[in-house]
């Protein structure tokens, strides 16, 4: 499949799971991850990327 069709297949997977009611809870541990982050942003040990630089990375490692 060429990346133009990967897109279109991910965006027609994704169309029908959100046309589900309930069907697209998160995990129970995403919870728990975006506490740990929420933590480390509090007591300042979080190591911010500017967005920029995050796409950026992104993209040479993901084409």
């Amino acid at each position: 499949m060429s990346r133009t069709e990967q897109i279109a297949a991910l965006q027609l997977i994704w169309d029908r799971l959100s046309s589900v009611p309930g069907g697209t809870e998160p995990p129970g541990w995403h919870g728990d991850v975006l506490a740990e982050r929420r933590a480390s942003l509090e007591d300042g040990t979080a190591k911010l990327v500017d967005w920029a630089d995050a796409k950026k990375r992104l993209r040479e490692r993901h084409g």
